[in-house]
């Protein structure tokens, strides 16, 4: 079984707002509706035929098809961040419902697409991972805190040749919430997984705690 997966590096500038003050930050299928709050995107439209299986329109008008939906045990992924966490004595993530969904949303159209591990264009964190076979709802995040060994404290470096961005982004020290999704890649190619975290972290040049 192969397995791979990704992180998400922040490069945008601490102090720039891109123009965004005052804006809510929402998730991939939701638009700001004012006063910091996020509503569904109507243009986003997603059925399933009663076993799990999702269909509709993406935003942008993309469209996707019979693509199976992995079941995420929230409170095991939950759990399985707040371990890594604790280790560093850093306050623990709370689950974010909206994160999930924009992070299943995400997965589905990734799995629709080949299960290629492209990152979103979001401000918030993001990590990805893909298995061949399947995965339960800690492995991916287990995955990715087994970077902690690429990773050097004192330089706030990974090792060359290797990554740890979805470490530090587990352990970053403001990030407050996550949410994970995940779905079976088409024509039964494994499954992919994403995770979203808010505030984001890997803020270039900051350590994580």
């Amino acid at each position: 079984m192969r397995h791979l997966w990704i992180g998400l590096i922040v490069t945008l500038s601490a102090c720039d707002d891109g123009g965004n003050k005052g804006k809510a930050t929402c998730p991939d299928g939701f638009l700001d509706a004012g006063d910091g709050a996020c509503e569904p995107d109507d243009a986003v439209t997603v059925t399933t035929d009663g076993q799990g299986t999702a269909s509709g329109t993406y935003g942008g008008g993309s469209t996707f098809a019979h693509i199976e939906r992995v079941a995420v045990d929230h409170d095991a992924a939950l759990e399985a961040h707040n371990i890594v966490r604790a280790a560093k004595g850093l306050t623990p993530f709370t689950h974010d419902d909206r994160l999930a969904e924009a992070s299943e949303m995400w997965s589905v159209k990734l799995a629709d697409e080949g299960c290629d591990l492209i990152h979103s264009d979001g401000s918030w964190g993001e990590n990805l991972y893909w298995t061949s076979g399947t995965a339960t709802s800690a492995q991916p995040v287990e995955s990715w805190a087994s970077e902690e060994a690429f990773y050097d404290y004192e330089t706030n470096t990974c090792t060359p040749g290797e990554q740890c961005g979805h470490y530090t982004q587990i352990v970053w020290d403001s990030t407050q919430r996550v949410g994970c999704g995940a779905a079976k890649c088409a024509g039964g190619g494994g499954e992919v997984w994403t995770c979203r975290y808010d505030p984001p972290g890997n803020w270039v040049g900051e350590w994580p705690y």
